[in-house]
């Protein structure tokens, strides 16, 4: 699945990955989900802007 813009951000103190994007005059978050768990491959996909 290509999502354009979608990037992602691990917190540091808590096992969590924000995926969001960003708009012009705010910033649109997608989903929140536990780094521990087992992250869908299209979320993760090299194609993908995730950083």
């Amino acid at each position: 699945m290509d999502i354009p813009g979608l990037r992602s951000w691990p917190l540091d103190r808590y096992p969590h990955v924000i995926f969001y994007i960003e708009r012009k005059d705010y910033v649109e978050v997608w989903r929140v989900l536990n780094g521990k768990r087992d992250i869908p491959s299209w979320l993760l996909n090299d194609d993908s802007e995730l950083h």
